[in-house]
């Protein structure tokens, strides 16, 4: 005969006679509040594991016109023990920001970043970029210092000057500004002719700290750049004419590889003189470029007498088109061709630009 099963105490639900399986399974959760403690308690002495990038970003959206923040945070270094982390914050705003406005944000930035708890950044780079009469302006790197012993070599009056600059050149037929405390870039796409507001010059030429431009654009398969950085004794008159007539010659068979990047005046202000260096002429890297392509170059540009040095390069299909250039540089007042560096090549097309002039 069957006897009937006989069932465990209800007891040991709840008192003393629990099971040993039942104790078990209460371990995991007192672990995993230990685990929980332990990381809340490093987190706030990791100074680069997220630098209160969380922090700036926040503070960032609540601006006026502020209407996205990307944020990065940088790999720690050393310096003499101490952590050094900065955070790298991109801004970008309302369409049509007044220059002004952003000026602001950016002062605003350094006086109230520093005063949070808990960003442990030595400092923070902030880029405000936004679409402003139709041209992509961006205000690069203003360094925000946060650390007591953070510092900064920007000017932020310049930069608020660079920016108000840019946005004087701004409109349907520019791309894309870019500028900071030092430097102005413009970028124009393709042009049907040289543009009239060309940047010639230095844009605070009278600072302390020194500005220079960047004024690049496409025309009929050239990509041209003039760059200065003082006050230069070419005129933008002649600038202007000296590229129209380049452009405006034969080239080589490809056109591909064109290309003008012409220095106004010596770097900071070092020389009055000016150098020209034009690429893509055709030719190869080891013989020098075509003849027929570079003579009308050179022709033209021996003409300019503020220009104290020309590079005419050949095209190049894996190398940049300003390798393997040959050099044509002034002396007592002329262009010199009898050097020891002089080829065959370099006397070859100055003879043929000679009879251009």
């Amino acid at each position: 005969m069957n006897r009937p099963r006989q069932h465990a105490p209800l007891r040991h639900l709840d008192g003393p006679g629990r099971s040993l399986h039942t104790r078990r399974e209460k371990r995991p959760a007192v672990s995993f509040i230990a685990v929980i403690a332990v990381t809340l308690a490093v987190l706030p002495l990791s100074a680069c594991s997220d630098g209160g990038g969380s922090i700036i970003r926040s503070w960032l959206l609540k601006q006026d016109g502020v209407e996205k923040v990307d944020v990065t945070h940088s790999n720690c270094t050393f310096l003499d023990g101490d952590d050094d982390c900065n955070t790298v914050a991109t801004i970008s705003l309302s369409p049509n920001t007044n220059p002004d406005a952003v000026c602001s944000l950016a002062q605003k930035a350094d006086k109230e970043l520093p005063k949070k708890k808990r960003i442990d950044s030595y400092s923070a780079t902030l880029t405000f970029t936004w679409q402003y009469h139709g041209t992509e302006l961006t205000l690069e790197d203003h360094e925000t210092p946060i650390a007591n012993t953070a510092s900064t070599e920007k000017n932020p009056s310049q930069e608020c000057e660079m920016l108000n600059t840019a946005a004087e050149y701004t409109g349907e037929e520019v791309d894309k500004i870019s500028t900071s405390s030092g430097r102005l870039e413009i970028n124009r796409g393709d042009v049907d002719k040289v543009p009239d507001n060309l940047f010639t010059r230095a844009p605070s030429p009278d600072k302390e700290v020194g500005t220079e431009s960047w004024d690049s654009f496409k025309l009929n398969d050239w990509d041209t750049t003039v760059t200065a950085s003082s006050t230069t004794a070419v005129s933008e008159p002649a600038t202007k004419k000296l590229l129209t007539e380049i452009t405006q010659t034969p080239g080589p068979s490809d056109r591909s590889k064109l290309l003008i990047f012409f220095q106004l005046g010596g770097y900071q202000g070092e020389s009055s003189e000016s150098e020209i260096t034009v690429g893509g002429l055709g030719g190869a890297p080891l013989v020098g470029p075509d003849t027929d392509a570079a003579a009308p170059v050179l022709a033209i540009a021996m003409k300019q007498p503020k220009i104290s040095k020309i590079r005419l390069c050949p095209s190049s299909k894996k190398g940049s088109s300003m390798d393997n250039c040959i050099v044509y540089s002034k002396k007592n007042g002329s262009f010199d061709t009898d050097s020891e560096h002089s080829t065959g090549k370099t006397r070859e097309i100055y003879e043929a630009a000679k009879k251009l002039s």
